[in-house]
C-alpha cells in the first residue's frame, strides 16, 4: 500500500484521511464477509480504493471540466480529492473463504495503523511550524 504526497504538502493530508475512511469501510465490509460466511449463496464483498485513486492521480488531467447541472457528464478522470470507496462483489469467488478475510482483516488494520501514524506526524510537524520550534 503506497500513500501518496509528501509530509509537507497538503494533498498527503486529505489523501490520507480518504484512506482512513477507506480502510474503516473495508474494515466493516471483511466483518460482514466473515459474519455470512455461512450464508447461502452470499458472496464476498471488496473495497475498492487504492486503485481507483492511483488512476485519478495518474489520469488527473490539467483542466478538468465543470459539472453545474448533474446532466453534465463529467470530464476526465476524477481529480484524487474526488475518489471515494467503492464496494464492489467479488463475483470470481464463490461464498465466503474466512481464512483470506481474517488475512485481509489483518493487512487492512497495518494499512490502517500507518495511516494513523503518518496523519499523527503530519499534524505533528504542523503543530511544530505555527509554533516555530522544531524536534
Amino acid at each position: 500500500m503506497k500513500i501518496h504526497g509528501t509530509l509537507g504538502d497538503r494533498a498527503g493530508l486529505g489523501a490520507l484521511k480518504q484512506a482512513l475512511d477507506a480502510y474503516a469501510l473495508r474494515h466493516r465490509t471483511i466483518a460482514g464477509n466473515i459474519a455470512n460466511a455461512e450464508t447461502p449463496g452470499y458472496r464476498a464483498r471488496r473495497v475498492e480504493f487504492e486503485s481507483i485513486m492511483r488512476r485519478a492521480r495518474e489520469g488527473a488531467p490539467a483542466v478538468r471540466g465543470a459539472t453545474t447541472d448533474p446532466r453534465h457528464i463529467p470530464l476526465g478522470a476524477p481529480a484524487p480529492a474526488d475518489v471515494t470507496p467503492r464496494e464492489t462483489v467479488d463475483t470470481a469467488a464463490e461464498g465466503v473463504d474466512v481464512e483470506r478475510e481474517m488475512v485481509d482483516m489483518v493487512k487492512n488494520q497495518l494499512a490502517y495503523r500507518l495511516a494513523v501514524r503518518l496523519l499523527d506526524m503530519k499534524y505533528n510537524q504542523l503543530h511544530a511550524a505555527i509554533r516555530g520550534s522544531s524536534r
